[in-house]
């Protein structure tokens, strides 16, 4: 089955709980994915803790190692650059999403067979088409129809996502975080061709 699923513009939805793993998961895949020759391109969100609290998200820049604030505790936040949608415990910093899809919107220019572009994560605000979903668009909607594509999402979104994936990519794999192994298979066999 694996030498069947190497058609690109491949995507593969990694899921899970909130806090199981996810990005740390994804971290791992960049690591390997680099070693077998894979460009990387895209955004991780990393959590931020202040006295052990979660107050919030940092977005880094899978390619240059940046990062810079996304979202934090509507308590923490001053001023009318923070973008607020209720009921939802954080606000989002208009710089940073503008920024976050900006690099996703990039990350498909030079696109080859041996690019991988990382999308953590699509949830509640894609799903109403803010948040990331434009620069995600940009990448999905890409014509040349090359590279892999990762997108993390939580349970509760990988239905939805699959079936706007579903006329968009040659292929769709949904895996959880225990199925490392299987997404670097896939990787390697891409590498070889």
């Amino acid at each position: 089955m694996l030498q069947k699923i190497v058609e690109l513009n491949y995507a593969i939805i990694l899921n899970g709980k909130i806090g199981e793993g996810k990005t740390t998961t994804a971290n791992k895949i960049i690591i390997e994915a680099k070693k077998i020759g894979f460009k990387v391109k895209g955004i991780l969100s990393k959590r931020v803790y202040e006295s052990n609290q979660l107050i919030g998200y940092d977005i880094i820049d899978v390619e240059t190692g940046g990062s810079f604030i996304f979202a934090r505790l509507k308590t923490k936040i001053f001023g009318p650059d923070w973008l607020i949608i209720e009921p939802l415990i954080y606000a989002f910093s208009k710089k940073a999403l503008k920024k976050a899809n900006n690099i996703l919107k990039n990350s498909v220019k030079k696109l080859d067979n041996k690019t991988i572009i990382i999308i953590d994560e699509y949830g509640r605000l894609e799903s109403k088409h803010l948040g990331f979903f434009n620069g995600f668009n940009s990448v999905i909607n890409v014509e040349s129809k090359k590279g892999v594509v990762l997108i993390i999402c939580r349970n509760d979104k990988v239905d939805e996502l699959t079936e706007y994936l579903m006329d968009k990519t040659n292929k769709v794999m949904v895996c959880e975080i225990n199925e490392i192994e299987s997404i670097i298979k896939i990787l390697t066999n891409i590498s070889e061709d």
